[in-house]
């Protein structure tokens, strides 16, 4: 039974690993499943007591010397952009709070089964030693390596096979969802107040797991999600981010002030919403099917960046500048950035419904040649039998082919438009409900900024150490919109130099 649940993981359902008091989002392990040379494992480490170099020399007892390790709390920030061109924004702190308990590592191996590297990883008294609980206290970050702990779990096959049924009779969040403030604020004071399973039935409906770790009678939980887009993966390391950064800010802030708390509560969770929307329309965008012979054509607007290099404007360049000293120019500059995305995607949505509504026409203009087509059909015995009795009727023989032609090219123009037609008109109709969540999402953070503006008491507090985690944080989002809108910008610049051609 837990082979069954670990092959859906990687078919639509994504697991939420909750331990130590933080979300764990457990990404797809593409090695594997594109059978690559180097495999890796990807772990979160709790209580550690140990150095990074005896961490790298346990690891390398297991794995052999030709394996690394790499430690991810630092890392660089880049944002792919087409096959070879990128965007990189900054450097610096992952959304992480350092703390000296705390790694995340990426061990690389190619001479070892990913489940024996896992195996000996559990089975090793050096690897025991750094931590509190043993291996309990690592938590897998990626797809194989998750299975491999759950097989080896002591979960009874009954509990397997409830969990495995119920999920198909419950409605799972997909990590895309767009995200309700209210909903979200009960869900951190749930768990703050270690109410956790009905943070859980709030936030992530659905079955519950228990995994038993078999060390000082540890468990981590596992709550299921689903997996509805392409780039849901992406949204949900976003989301699981930025959920762990609200619930540490939440707890460390002594002097809890609901009217400041929500300031940047709201901000933050706003940003991610319209990071959310402006994803998806992306990728909708880039799907468009285009009718028509159009030399710039190349299938979708997706192989067409391709050939293009996006570049941030200098407003998005100031806004993802690292300083946060003068918090409120961050904000203006924001602002500014909302305002342009909103006159873009307004621009761009009315340009949607006016070619929907062009190519409607020009597909109700084919069923004229396909009538046509019939008449022609029906004609051409009536002429041909026509000429045989007379014999003498003036150009009978090309009047009956030139007949022909036109008939079969009546046909073929139908068939034609209307399925060219249809499938541009079905693609761009999927856009429109992204648009309408993408203009509620950019008017609900317009909104919350001009109260932030004028409302002296819900001003943010940026300096204080304890909440250092709030730069860190809005840096990220600030990051990931700046990403999202040259995306999102280049795509609807696409989609303008198409229509020039239809």
């Amino acid at each position: 039974m837990a082979t069954n649940i670990a092959y859906n993981n990687h078919c639509s359902i994504k697991p939420i690993i909750y331990y130590n008091g933080r979300f764990h989002f457990v990404e797809e392990d593409i090695a594997t499943k594109f059978h690559f040379d180097t495999d890796y494992a990807l772990f979160q480490i709790y209580n550690f007591k140990g150095t990074k170099h005896d961490i790298i020399e346990a690891i390398t007892q297991v794995v052999g010397p030709v394996g690394s390790v790499s430690f991810l709390n630092e890392f660089e920030r880049s944002y792919s952009r087409c096959l070879d061109n990128r965007i990189e924004l900054r450097t610096g702190s992952s959304i992480e709070i350092n703390n000296s308990d705390m790694l995340k590592i990426k061990i690389k191996f190619s001479n070892k089964p990913h489940a024996v590297v896992v195996e000996g990883l559990r089975t090793s008294a050096s690897i025991a030693s750094l931590t509190l609980n043993g291996f309990a206290d690592w938590i897998p970050l990626d797809s194989t390596s998750y299975e491999c702990i759950l097989r080896s779990s002591n979960m009874s096959n009954e509990n397997l096979f409830f969990k495995s049924e119920a999920r198909h009779y419950t409605k799972l969040r997909a990590l895309s969802d767009p995200i309700d403030p209210a909903i979200l604020d009960v869900v951190i004071d749930d768990l703050l107040d270690d109410f956790e399973s009905g943070a859980f039935e709030k936030l992530f409906p659905g079955p519950i797991i228990s995994i038993d770790r078999s060390i000082n009678g540890m468990f981590m939980t596992v709550v299921l999600t689903r997996a509805r887009y392409i780039f849901d993966e992406d949204m949900g390391k976003l989301f699981i981010e930025v959920l762990n950064s609200l619930i540490h800010d939440r707890k460390v802030e002594k002097e809890f002030d609901k009217l400041i708390y929500d300031s940047y509560f709201l901000l933050s969770v706003r940003i991610l919403n319209l990071i959310r929307d402006l994803v998806h329309l992306n990728e909708i965008y880039e799907d468009f099917h285009s009718p028509g012979v159009c030399p710039l054509f190349a299938g979708s607007i997706k192989y067409m960046k391709v050939k293009y290099i996006e570049s941030l404007t200098d407003l998005e360049k100031a806004l993802i500048d690292i300083g946060f000293d003068r918090f409120e120019d961050r904000l203006q500059e924001l602002t500014m950035i909302v305002r342009e995305i909103d006159r873009s995607v307004e621009t761009a949505y009315i340009n949607l419904q006016e070619d929907i509504e062009k190519w409607k026409k020009r597909k109700s203009m084919a069923n004229f040649s396909y009538i046509l087509s019939v008449l022609i059909a029906i004609a051409l015995p009536s002429i041909y039998h026509y000429y045989r009795q007379t014999e003498n009727v003036p150009f009978g023989p090309i009047t009956t082919v030139v007949g022909c032609i036109i008939g079969l090219v009546c046909a073929f123009w139908h068939g034609w438009a209307r399925n060219s037609y249809g499938k541009a008109i079905t693609s761009h109709k999927k856009a429109i409900p992204i648009h309408s969540s993408t203009a509620n999402s950019l008017e609900a953070l317009q909104r919350w900024l001009n109260r932030l503006s004028i409302v002296k008491r819900c001003k943010i507090p940026m300096n204080n150490e304890e909440l250092k985690g709030r730069k860190i944080l809005l840096s990220y989002l600030f990051d990931e919109l700046v990403s999202s809108a040259a995306e999102m910008r280049l795509s609807i610049s696409l989609e303008d130099e198409l229509r020039r051609y239809r």
